[in-house]
């Protein structure tokens, strides 16, 4: 062969070459811009999918709290109603305290104490509360007044009419006690 032939042949293979090599090169950036966009899309799916399983536990926890307060509200109201009968209980024992005892009675005083057991399996324990305590607008409720002279005397609890319960667990006040106070006459 000639070295003109041979020449061109060179020639003609660096092109292909070069035809080549810009070919690839071309296919090789189309083909990262196609994959970087997988990456993409593939990450924004994850991520949805994340997003969606941490909304479904938040909507776990958030029906299981709701269904707790639910359960807490119900039973409250239950227990309202309990402890008025214990206070009516209470208020019979009271009236018959020195008198003989029978057994209607002792059947009164067993039902009064097995509602203050269901009370307390509950979580409940009474605010002790007796005539002479000072009176605390957090814990009691004044249901009446009754008129002292004495200074000394001012504020404080005169009658117990209803115990006051809280829940042992948190201290909170369920049912205030309902008391009789004195008050200074003007």
């Amino acid at each position: 062969m000639d070295p003109e032939e041979e020449n061109k042949k060179q020639k003609d293979v660096t092109e292909q070459e070069e035809t080549v090599t810009v070919e690839n090169e071309a296919i090789s950036e189309a083909t990262m811009k196609k994959f970087a966009a997988l990456e993409e899309e593939i990450a924004k799916e994850k991520d949805g999918k994340l997003r969606a399983l941490a909304d479904a536990q938040n909507i776990k926890m958030r029906m299981q709290k709701e269904k707790e307060e639910l359960l807490k509200y119900s039973q409250t109201v239950i227990l309202l109603k309990i402890l008025d009968v214990i206070d009516d209980f209470r208020n019979v024992i009271e009236s018959y305290k020195g008198k003989d005892e029978d057994a209607w009675f002792s059947g009164v005083l067993m039902v009064y104490q097995k509602l203050l057991q269901m009370a307390e399996e509950a979580g409940v324990e009474v605010v002790m509360v007796k005539a002479g305590d000072t009176f605390d607008v957090t814990v009691h409720e004044a249901v009446g007044f009754v008129t002292v002279t004495e200074d000394n005397a001012m504020q404080k609890i005169a009658q117990v009419v209803a115990q006051g319960y809280r829940q042992k667990e948190s201290g909170k006040i369920i049912k205030s006690a309902k008391v009789i106070v004195n008050k200074k006459d003007l």
